[in-house]
């Protein structure tokens, strides 16, 4: 697979650029076991913990939407998605195709398409 360019110009994202874990699987590479956290990396699990109420708080209002996986994934949706388009478009499109592309919030926890 050749190498990405980083560069500072939005870059359409592709549904093969999820997809890197299977394709390492295909050939043959083991999955690493994570490594135990040390302590400096438990030092910032309180910082990231008091991120998750005002994080709520934004995708509750609707400002920031997460995209659902299931969607993502599903069969045919390269077809019909080969590149991410602007939210405003998959927003478009979930209204009009009577879709769910976006999780939405439900009670405390988030729900996907069933």
């Amino acid at each position: 697979m050749p190498e990405k360019q980083l560069t500072s110009e939005k870059q359409p994202v592709s549904k093969q650029d999820f997809d890197d874990d299977a394709e390492d699987e295909e050939k043959g590479y083991a999955a690493s076991k994570p490594a135990s956290p040390s302590a400096a990396d438990r030092k910032g699990i309180p910082l990231l913990a008091a991120l998750d109420d005002p994080l709520v708080a934004v995708l509750r209002s609707g400002a920031i939407k997460l995209l659902c996986a299931e969607f993502l994934r599903a069969d045919g949706s390269e077809a019909m998605l080969p590149e991410l388009l602007r939210r405003q478009e998959l927003e478009r499109m979930e209204e009009e195709r009577g879709m769910q592309i976006f999780l939405t919030p439900a009670g405390p926890r988030w729900t996907t398409p069933t």
